[in-house]
């Protein structure tokens, strides 16, 4: 019975090629078998080449996701310090319209007081009768007693200037007050807004890189999972260990 003869050029050619693949062939080895194996181990080392790359990709591209996460959890810390800054200035200027209003009503107190200590005899000095609602004292009647008509008339007319100017003043500590209620009042409203837009937008951010980081891990483990089912295991190579030469 006579052998069909065998192309140790091809062989050669084989073993030149799998050499290139980390494979030691020769001329004795190289039978069909022998050939599907080295197939199947080529092509089972380009699939792992490609999925090492497609993980180093997936790492790339999870390593983006995660600066644009740290840029937006960055921009919203700012924002934060931002709106508590303008928080502290509209708390600030409240405190200071009140520490001013407290000085300018010690102020007023004790110009009433030294008024009270000059004029004397002229004004009164009753809890009851003698204190006008603006915190003047009024006039007394028996205290003008000795004048004349013109004295009369200038103690009348300097008292009543005193209450339109305390009543004038007293007007524009209160139109003040309330701008400065309103103001503030803008402030906060719009300091609300701006940060419940702000948790709104990271929220909707938030979401969306979740979402492409699940869909990622998903696409990633489908796709390691058809390649890695195909790599031969132990007793498929150890059909190969009873050939001999």
């Amino acid at each position: 019975m006579s052998w069909p003869q065998h192309d140790t050029s091809r062989d050669w050619k084989v073993g030149n090629n799998s050499t290139q693949t980390g494979l030691s062939l020769d001329s004795h080895t190289c039978t069909l078998p022998h050939l599907k194996h080295a197939h199947c181990l080529i092509s089972n080392t380009l699939c792992l080449t490609i999925a090492e790359q497609q993980y180093d990709q997936d790492r790339v591209d999870l390593d983006i996701q995660a600066l644009q996460l740290l840029k937006i959890e960055e921009e919203r810390r700012r924002s934060a310090a931002l709106a508590t800054k303008d928080f502290n200035l509209a708390k600030a200027a409240e405190n200071a319209e009140k520490q001013w209003k407290k000085w300018q009503q010690e102020e007023e107190d004790n110009r009433t007081d030294i008024l009270n200590q000059l004029q004397g005899e002229l004004l009164s000095k009753s809890q009851e009768q003698g204190i006008s609602v603006l915190g003047l004292p009024h006039l007394r009647a028996d205290s003008c007693k000795g004048l004349t008509n013109e004295q009369l008339q200038h103690v009348i007319d300097c008292h009543q200037q005193r209450i339109e100017e305390k009543s004038a003043e007293q007007q524009k500590e209160a139109l003040h007050h309330d701008r400065f209620c309103v103001t503030s009042a803008r402030t906060a409203l719009l300091l609300e807004r701006r940060q419940a837009r702000i948790n709104k937008q990271l929220r909707r951010t938030l979401n969306s890189a979740n979402a492409q980081l699940s869909e990622a891990h998903r696409e990633q483990k489908k796709y390691l999972d058809n390649v890695y089912t195909n790599i031969p295991d132990d007793s498929y190579f150890s059909q190969f260990n009873t050939s001999s030469r």
